[in-house]
């Protein structure tokens, strides 16, 4: 079984916006796929998905994840530095050498579980 949540269409100018739109409509609806209009969102400059902004100028992080990440509890335990490795990696073509920042949490992973 697949599931589908979302749906980005991408396109240059209004009217290619409309026929690509228009395409993709009707292939759910020839797929037998529900599309609930009430959730939809149309002609939006700017959308959030899995935890990005996507502009016309390109792709940034959501500042509610850089706030999570700039909040984020000391770690405490090597799952605990694990979960915030995991997280941050995410974002790692956003920062700037983000290998070197985070060398010294991910040498901590190679050690004792209690930190």
């Amino acid at each position: 079984m697949a599931y589908l949540d979302d749906v980005i269409i991408f396109s240059e100018t209004r009217e290619e916006h409309d026929d690509h739109l228009l395409r993709v409509v009707t292939r759910l609806s020839n797929a037998g796929l529900p599309m609930d209009i009430l959730k939809s969102e149309f002609l939006q400059e700017e959308v959030k998905f899995l935890g990005l902004i996507i502009t016309p100028n390109g792709i940034k992080m959501d500042p509610e994840k850089v706030s999570a990440i700039q909040d984020w509890l000391l770690p405490k335990t090597l799952k605990d530095v694990q979960a915030f490795l995991g997280f941050a990696n995410f974002y790692r073509r956003f920062i700037y050498g983000f290998s070197d920042i985070a060398k010294p949490l991910t040498h901590l992973t190679r050690g004792d579980p209690k930190l």
